[in-house]
């Protein structure tokens, strides 16, 4: 279950941030809609059982506005999880300085860069936005052996969902070339869409 201070520290750096960088009203309510956060939630308790995320380095590719991040900061058992919030829009990495405890600019990076171009080092990656890439494999390709690659995609039709999936099965068969091991494999309906999750060692 998610601590309900993070919607309060995103409430209370909507005061303290520019006005440019702050998300739009549509962008909040998505943000802290039921399916994304019922989704994020499901994603950081089936990794955590996977593994111990502490001493982690995690790098989160179209992390939006880090919502992830620290849900996934809950998760980790004493705190000293590393993460990388990847997002090509600048208003996040700007938002994100308001939001950081003073304890945490070591902890959560946000950084303004394309996901394609980011030179991944990390233990674990993820991407809960698949559903955006023309071509998920490209991406994939980018990631070295070993490395744990959290996915998810939706079956929600929409104009920026240009690679939908229609089923589970579907959303596999568009990654699992790029594996040597699925350590999870499930899908979570959310009334309106369905989300679908893999989480796999990259190949």
């Amino acid at each position: 279950m998610m601590n309900t201070g993070l919607i309060t520290r995103y409430t209370t750096a909507l005061y303290s941030a520019p006005e440019a960088c702050r998300p739009r009203y549509d962008e909040f309510r998505d943000m802290f809609s039921d399916g994304q956060l019922k989704s994020k939630i499901w994603l950081a308790e089936e990794l955590s059982k996977l593994q111990d995320l502490s001493g982690k380095t995690v790098a989160i590719a179209g992390s939006w506005y880090a919502t992830l991040a620290f849900i996934l900061l809950e998760y980790s058992k004493n705190k000293n999880l590393n993460l990388v919030c990847i997002d090509i829009d600048k208003r996040c990495e700007e938002f994100a300085r308001h939001l950081r405890k003073e304890h945490e600019s070591e902890i959560v990076k946000c950084v303004t860069q394309d996901m394609f171009r980011h030179h991944y080092t990390e233990d674990i990656v993820i991407n809960t936005s698949c559903e955006h890439l023309f071509n998920l494999n490209d991406w994939l390709n980018l990631i070295p052996s070993g490395v744990t690659v959290v996915l998810q995609s939706n079956n929600l039709a929409h104009p920026t969902h240009v690679s939908c999936v229609k089923s589970l099965d579907e959303f596999k068969s568009q990654t699992l070339t790029n594996f040597s091991a699925v350590l999870f494999e499930g899908e979570l309906n959310l009334g309106v869409y369905t989300r679908y999750m893999i989480i796999g060692r990259k190949a």
